[in-house]
């Protein structure tokens, strides 16, 4: 039974994923796991942990894949995406072997993490309660969706689960070898993901909560010894935790190379990260400055691995994040809360209902409840601590950008909602029967979302087709779906008699030309430095991402505006002066060039404002993944949405945080 699940998922991640362009991290992963193994190098992507990137673009190195040349500005910049392109695009590799090599590695991943979860669910309720939890992994949306990409966020995942579970067991028995392998996997956390840091509070409650219980702890070397007593406990802990911070700094600086510079060899004056930024740019208005600092000047962690943390604080406060149509930079502290709600399947949440059902059941029909009470709450304390720490972090977040980064919070959510198997095993008709409806609703939901789990809503959001109202980017649109625009043009130009322009603006890192997608491009993210003609709008099919209709990514982000308003007619003036809205046109000194390109960007990004403000007043026509959204727009629309009067004006950006 356990195979058969496990084996469902693995076929359920493969087979949605095959059919997806590559999403918008997976670029940068890729290309910083190649760059590592290949030029023993820590420029490219530092801000994200080394073993996910390593592990997912092993295959890629084994197998031999061209990498870019190191001589070239791209490279001593630090640019990753320029290197990142030319590794996927320009150097003859095979995109879609690349792509899909680096999925089936983290495939692997997730079916342990499914197992794990199975194993912990079932010391603690039992067998069937094993299942119930292994079910809901399986058949979870949010764990498939993400899952097979060649992303952090399901090793994160995996790595705080088994982190906290292997902690939590040698804090009661452990000898060399035990205490040797949960400091690796500790170790191994943090070179995942740099959220791993809350790992440490969670290890001192763990700690104290553990002295206070005071079971006598085992120490299980070549002489056996039990030890009990607060100060034995005590020391044994301090001894452990110890032993973990080791194991951590061991760890990230082995994933390294042991050594302390970031670049390989790098010529002064010449190498620099992207956008010349340093440890003390990046933390000069940071809490985390002084440790960060000290831990900089006395070399206690590698340069690469510190400047990847100090950017990653750098930025948790800089993205303006969405929700519901509002926009902030400070965040909500209901945003993951929300994400939580709309983003997981409603039987879940029955689920949990029907496991603490049983927990009360289970501790309310004994004579002696409190002692049995203590006991189970022991016994849950490592998932409740963590769930509360990580709760607690993520509801203070500003970085409020995808359900993603909830992931690693719910494999002890699972495992808390295993406990509703308790009913299975007993003859309670009415319970037993609620949760086999239950269980069965899962793979029956999961099938409905396949192959597009990535933009799954359930009904309380109105299901995927109404999520991009509520949230965008990686919740919902992290450029997975080229493969499907292009099918869905292929078969709508075959259905026309004469042609009609298709204008594409996407959000994502893949390449739309790669897909052989015959559209002319309006503003797309990561577009700001390439030059291309800036067309003239028509009527025509617009396909539109998620995330650039919301208006999250461009100079005029969140509802229209009479600033943005006043900044479009004077671009739309200086565009018309200049007689032509081809760049190709005109005959120019470079720093003409550089101004045209600068005021076309500026115009491009602004006028997708202002039409994206006029298409979310109407429903799209189709939608592809749920994430691309198909508008047929005539001349007449056209001209109402670029210069007829805004369909939304609003006196300033509501944006919160920017103070306008």
């Amino acid at each position: 039974m356990i195979v058969a699940l496990l084996s469902v998922y693995a076929l359920g991640a493969a087979s949605s994923v095959r059919q997806k362009s590559i999403a918008f991290d997976e670029l940068g992963h890729l290309t910083g796991g190649v760059s590592s193994w290949m030029t023993g190098d820590y420029r490219l992507f530092p801000q994200n942990g080394q073993f996910p990137q390593r592990w997912a673009a092993a295959p890629l190195v084994v197998l031999g894949v061209h990498f870019p040349s190191q001589e070239q500005p791209a490279w001593w910049s630090s640019d990753l995406e320029a290197i990142g392109y030319q590794l996927l695009y320009g150097l003859g590799n095979d995109h879609e072997a690349l792509v899909w090599r680096a999925r089936l590695m983290m495939i692997p991943l997730g079916v342990l993490l499914g197992w794990l979860c199975y194993a912990w669910s079932r010391r603690l309720f039992g067998v069937s309660a094993g299942l119930v939890t292994l079910s809901i992994f399986v058949f979870s949306p949010s764990m498939l969706a993400h899952g097979p990409l060649a992303t952090s966020d399901l090793t994160a995942a995996l790595m705080f689960t088994a982190a906290l579970g292997s902690l939590w067991l040698v804090l009661h028995r452990t000898g060399p070898l035990r205490t040797l392998a949960s400091a690796l996997i500790m170790g191994l956390l943090f070179v995942t993901k740099m959220s791993a840091i809350l790992m440490a509070p969670v290890a001192v409650v763990l700690a104290a909560i553990r002295i206070w219980y005071g079971r006598p702890f085992v120490w299980m070397g070549p002489h056996r010894r039990v030890v009990s007593g607060r100060r034995g406990l005590l020391l044994a802990c301090v001894v452990i935790l110890l032993a973990h911070i080791v194991g951590v700094m061991a760890v990230i600086w082995a994933s390294y190379g042991f050594r302390y510079a970031t670049f390989q060899a790098a010529v002064p004056g010449r190498d620099r990260m992207f956008l010349g930024e340093t440890i003390d740019t990046l933390v000069e208005h940071e809490r985390a400055r002084v440790p960060i600092v000290v831990a900089r000047d006395l070399r206690l962690l590698p340069e690469a691995y510190l400047f990847g943390l100090a950017h990653v604080l750098n930025r948790s406060g800089r993205f303006i994040g969405f929700l519901n149509g509002r926009y902030s930079v400070k965040g909500w502290w209901s945003f993951f809360p929300y994400c939580w709600l709309v983003k997981t399947p409603l039987a879940v949440f029955a689920l949990l209902g029907l496991a603490g059902a049983a927990c009360w059941r289970c501790t309310h029909n004994y004579r002696h409840r409190r002692p049995r009470l203590w006991r189970a709450a022991y016994r849950l304390t490592p998932l409740l601590i963590f769930l509360a720490v990580y709760w607690g972090a993520a509801v203070t977040s500003r970085l409020n950008l995808g359900e993603r980064h909830l992931l690693p919070a719910y494999p002890a959510a699972f495992i808390l909602a295993g406990g509703a198997g308790y009913w299975l095993a007993k003859k309670h008709l009415l319970a037993t029967s609620v949760a086999a409806l239950l269980l069965l609703s899962l793979p029956i939901e999961s099938l409905r979302a396949w192959p597009h789990y990535l933009a799954y809503f359930n009904a309380l959001a109105g299901g995927p087709s109404s999520g991009y109202r509520h949230l965008v980017d990686s919740s919902l649109d992290w450029g997975q779906d080229l493969p499907g625009l292009a099918r869905w043009l292929e078969r709508a130009q075959a259905d026309r008699t004469s042609a009609v322009p298709v204008y594409l603006s996407y959000f994502g890192s893949g390449n739309p030309s790669h897909y052989r997608l015959d559209v002319r491009q309006l503003y797309s993210y990561q577009d700001w430095r390439r030059e291309r003609p800036l067309h003239a709008l028509t009527g025509g099919i617009y396909c539109i991402s998620a995330t650039m209709l919301q208006s999250v990514y461009t100079r005029a982000p969140g509802p229209w505006s009479a600033p943005y308003e006043a900044a479009y007619q004077r671009a739309r003036v200086d565009i018309e002066r200049l007689g032509s809205v081809t760049r190709e046109a005109l005959v120019m000194s470079d720093r003409d060039r550089a101004a045209w390109h600068r005021l076309t960007s500026d115009f491009d990004q602004l006028r997708l404002a202002r039409l994206s403000a006029y298409l979310r007043r109407r429903e799209p026509d189709d939608q592809i993944g749920y994430s691309i959204l198909i508008f047929r727009l005539t001349d007449r629309d056209v001209q109402d949405a670029l210069s007829g009067p805004p369909v939304e004006l609003l006196p300033h950006p509501e944006i919160e945080g920017l103070g306008g």
